[in-house]
């Protein structure tokens, strides 16, 4: 759903940095979907833009308030409701970033 600030839970955190509030909302007249977060009360936080690219399915562009960036790809498996985000981080040691939501009905 769009328009609503999702609560997540990140796994293996603790501390007041363990929850992320994201925003998301549809983007460029509806060709793309812009997702705002933040953790510890805005003192981290980012801005996502993903849109559908024909040849590399759906493409994802990511920037940060810690000067990193990054681009990949998403896939959503309807199977077993996960996200998955492979991510190439540019202007930062880690390298690529593998990521896995759960998307849960009413939660």
């Amino acid at each position: 759903m769009l328009d609503i600030v999702w609560r997540c839970e990140l796994a293996g955190q603790t501390g007041p940095n363990k929850v992320d509030h994201a925003l998301w909302q549809r983007a460029l007249h509806g060709q793309a979907i812009k997702v705002i977060h933040s953790d510890n009360d805005g003192e981290y936080g980012g801005a996502s833009i993903i849109f559908w690219h024909k040849s590399k399915q759906s493409l994802l562009y990511y920037f940060t308030t810690a000067g990193f960036y990054i681009h990949g790809s998403m896939q959503y498996n309807s199977n077993n409701a996960q996200l998955t985000a492979e991510e190439q981080v540019e202007n930062n040691a880690n390298g690529i970033v593998r990521s896995v939501s759960v998307l849960k009905a009413g939660e």
